[in-house]
């Protein structure tokens, strides 16, 4: 998780199906969690409404540092 030292972070959703990355996105706080179909654009909900088997990866230098099970609500 980013601390204030390193307050912003890159992060990947991936279907865990077919291990294609979908999505890369710059954020900071918690963003990388934000799944509501409010938070997202309607590409994203599209997908991850078809293939709901996905994940998001926080990335830091090029390593996962983080993976969470993600479902659109």
């Amino acid at each position: 998780m980013p601390t204030e030292e390193n307050e912003f972070y890159v992060y990947e959703w991936i279907n865990k199906d077919t291990g294609e990355i979908f999505y890369v996105g710059k954020g900071s706080g918690y963003r990388w969690k934000r799944k509501t179909a409010s938070s997202r654009n309607r590409y994203f909900n599209r997908y991850v409404q078809k293939y709901p088997n996905c994940e998001v990866t926080i990335i830091d230098g090029g390593q996962p540092v983080y993976h969470f099970l993600a479902s659109v609500e």
